[in-house]
């Protein structure tokens, strides 16, 4: 399935009416004659293609690249792109392309008289009432919707938008299918772009690598430390790793203190590639619970940050024990809405 850019610009007082009962327009009315004089032979019409539009249009007329690719390289299948002000619409096609001459009598009567075959069989078109203008349409496929008025705003990246303003009447744009799928998708479920979860995801992934590359476990450490005062903490230490008073694998590597909330949140903190496992989640509920002090006003809660992410057996083990775990990509994302301003201070 190819995906094309076609715009309807071109005698648009009748070609916009025309797409509204899914009549997909060209022009090139005068080629017309030429195209009917083989009798439906599509081998002839491609063989003679070049000569007989030389012979009307001239042997440098470009547009006629526009012809070609609507007469013989859209497919039934292939969908169509048209340009809208401030919006576009994607269309299926379900017939190839056909001389005007062929359009059913229905359509044009819907069109409140002002358009009809002439006696040359060309479209033509009434004007205050008496005035008959030529309309410089000659070919048309059958389409049908696939969805209207997509807001360029919102819903479609700037690849596309971008596309939709190159000069050519009909191109090629199949390399942005999936930029046309998604914009489809949004516009159906209303779903527009989310600058911040799409600019998060970016920065997420240089977040990671950097953490991964340029950092080791004491400046992780430091990190997840920073981002606490980042957040509010009152007090921040990293205790040794031979603190007293621990034991049976026991172990924290940041602790923040809460004071207005009278909260204190203890950090196992994981700087690794692959899987953290159910270790890591053992040590710091075993502090919790050696640190624990009857009675006093301070709720703790028990966190494991890692640079990787957690196995299934992690998972469920976290859950048993309440401890909150933070893997790779949590902890990139709490960093960006933190903001990254003063981050080097936490190797200072």
């Amino acid at each position: 399935m190819n995906i094309w850019l076609h715009r309807i610009s071109h005698c648009y007082e009748v070609a916009k009416p025309l797409l509204e009962q899914n009549y997909l327009t060209i022009g090139f009315a005068d080629y017309v004659k030429d195209f009917l004089k083989y009798g439906g032979d599509n081998k002839a019409v491609w063989d003679h293609f070049e000569a007989d539009i030389e012979s009307i249009y001239g042997a440098s007329f470009r547009p006629r690249h526009n012809l070609k690719k609507f007469l013989f390289e859209f497919e039934v299948g292939d969908q169509v792109v048209i340009p809208l002000w401030g919006a576009f619409s994607v269309y299926k096609i379900i017939e190839t392309a056909k001389p005007l001459t062929s359009l059913p009598k229905e359509v044009l009567e819907k069109m409140n008289s002002k358009v009809f075959i002439d006696k040359d069989g060309l479209l033509s078109v009434r004007r205050n009432g008496t005035d008959i203008a030529e309309i410089d349409l000659g070919f048309f496929i059958q389409v049908e919707p696939v969805k209207l008025n997509i807001p360029r705003d919102g819903y479609c990246s700037s690849a596309l938008i971008s596309r939709m303003k190159i000069r050519q009447a009909t191109a090629n744009i199949s390399d942005l299918v999936l930029v046309v799928n998604d914009a489809v998708n949004r516009a159906h479920t209303n779903n527009r772009i989310d600058f911040h979860y799409e600019a998060s995801k970016a920065m997420r992934k240089v977040l990671i690598n950097t953490i991964l590359d340029k950092l080791n476990d004491r400046d992780f450490e430091k990190l997840v430390q920073w981002y606490m005062k980042k957040i509010g903490a009152t007090e921040t230490t990293i205790p040794a790793k031979n603190e007293p008073g621990k034991y049976d694998g026991a172990d924290a590597d940041v602790i923040a203190n809460f004071e207005l909330l009278k909260c204190i949140i203890y950090v196992q903190v994981k700087h690794h590639v692959g899987f953290t496992s159910d270790w890591a989640v053992n040590q710091i509920a075993r502090y919790k619970k050696q640190k624990d002090v009857p009675d006093d006003a301070y709720t703790r809660m028990t966190w494991v940050v890692t640079s990787a992410e957690f196995t299934d057996e992690t998972k469920n083990k976290a859950q048993l024990d309440g401890v909150r775990l933070i893997d790779q990509h949590e902890f990139a994302n709490m960093l960006i809405d933190a903001g990254l301003d003063g981050i080097n201070n936490a190797f200072s």
